[in-house]
């Protein structure tokens, strides 16, 4: 067995002051001895350094220019030395057993990328939610995805946001830097595909976290935001290019050569309500209804993280939207979306799963 790793908890910080502390304590509060805390403060203009200041001796603070999401993530990481990396967000909250949990996984699986786990929603006062991400209905995958990892385009349907995910350095090493001007928002887009591109992961199905929604952020809506849309459709496009150049750099065969021939249910379902409702500004121009709903109705009947039950409503919301009006249809996308508006819904399909 492997020694016992050192795990770097690397808080990434922007003008989240309000809720710095919150992070860093909870860093700081690990049961597993072997970890360092290192926070970068993106240029923040609020309170944020004075928070840090208060950790002197504690944590090794990085203070820099503004540059974005990824050049955070780049700074933090060449100021590490662990074995194995947590990205915090400076708005999210890390258990205080996580740290061992991971270490216990690593060491027992040196050879792995990383290893997520959920977080549970609470919301901008600390508030439980009782929402988890990803959904209980949904199963993280786990093993090697190398083949099929361009068509696991999605956060809350594959896995957890950057806080719910511990990375291996080693493959760190083959990622990092990150292309900086490409990434300034939604950096861990790349990071968590290059990532599953360089060994197996690990899911963990337990609560290792906690995700803070508190409207300033923008992984979950609570409204169908039709720019929104379009941003992470545009994102998944752009970030292709790199995606693929880095899998052929691993000689990694079966990435999809072009953005349009990605598989991804929720990737689909993203195309489809954006060419719906606003077919003018729909940032994919080849994009043709009838062809989104026929391939998203294949792609959910193939989806391998959800059970039959869940497949047939998948198939039978493509089929829907293709006829839909424009209310219907944009109250179908919030059904999709938007599963903390589901209520009891939620609780029957996890049951179903």
């Amino acid at each position: 067995m492997a020694k016992e790793p050192l795990v770097s908890i690397i808080i990434n910080n922007y003008n989240y002051g309000r809720f710095l502390k919150d992070a860093i304590n909870s860093a700081l509060d690990q049961t597993y001895q072997k970890t360092e805390v290192i926070v970068v403060d993106d240029g923040s203009t609020d309170n944020s350094r004075q928070v840090i200041a208060n950790y002197d001796g504690q944590i090794i603070a990085v203070l820099k220019d503004n540059g974005g999401q990824a050049s955070a993530l780049n700074a933090g990481f060449f100021q590490s030395r662990g074995e194995v990396v947590i990205f915090l967000d400076a708005d999210d909250m890390v258990l205080r057993h996580t740290a061992q949990r991971i270490a216990e996984v690593v060491q027992s699986n040196p050879s792995i990328a990383r290893v997520q786990y959920k977080l549970a929603v609470i919301d901008g006062f600390g508030t439980p939610t009782g929402a988890v991400v990803p959904p209980t209905y949904l199963r993280m995958p786990s093993g090697d995805l190398r083949s099929h990892v361009s068509d696991l385009n999605n956060y809350a349907a594959w896995w957890p946001p950057t806080s719910g995910h511990a990375f291996t350095s080693w493959t760190l090493r083959q990622i990092l830097p990150m292309p900086e001007p490409a990434f300034r928002l939604c950096a861990d887009y790349y990071l968590l595909r290059a990532n599953a591109l360089c060994a197996p992961i690990v899911s963990l199905d337990e609560v290792g976290g906690y995700y803070r929604f508190h409207g300033s952020n923008n992984f979950h809506d609570v409204v169908i935001n039709l720019d929104q849309t379009r941003r992470r459709v545009a994102l998944t496009r752009d970030a292709h290019v790199y995606l693929k150049r880095f899998a052929d750099s691993l000689g990694v065969d079966g990435y999809a050569r072009e953005v349009t021939e990605v598989r991804d249910v929720v990737f689909l379902a993203q195309r489809l309500v954006s060419l719906k409702l606003d077919a003018r500004q729909h940032p994919i121009k080849e994009d043709k209804l009838l062809s989104l709903c026929w391939r998203g109705a294949i792609a959910a009947l193939s989806r391998p993280n959800a059970g039959l039950p869940m497949r047939l409503l998948y198939l039978l919301w493509f089929g829907a939207m293709l006829p839909a009006p424009k209310p219907l249809a944009r109250a179908l996308a919030g059904i999709f979306f938007h599963p903390e508006t589901r209520g009891k819904l939620n609780r029957f399909l996890g049951a179903l799963q």
